[in-house]
């Protein structure tokens, strides 16, 4: 079984970030982002749940290590 030691945040806060011709969800930001990502770690990274802030922007193979390793997913959604 996968070693699931994370917690994937997804973060729509980086429409800034990107690159022409990207397509951004500017409507699903988060306005309190960063104290919810502070939340997360103070009640599970004593637990030894690592939370990973996931933009989207991070190469392929990351991005699939993170979501192979995530216990849980959280983010925005509509």
């Amino acid at each position: 079984a996968p070693l699931q030691d994370r917690i994937v945040l997804m973060n729509r806060n980086t429409c800034g970030q990107r690159s022409k011709g990207t397509k951004c969800h500017g409507g699903r930001g988060v306005q309190h982002h960063a104290a919810i990502y502070a939340a997360l770690q103070a009640e599970f990274l004593p637990h030894g749940l690592h939370i990973t802030d996931f933009t989207g922007t991070e190469p392929y193979h990351e991005q699939a290590r993170a979501f192979h390793r995530a216990a849980v997913v959280v983010g925005p959604h509509d």
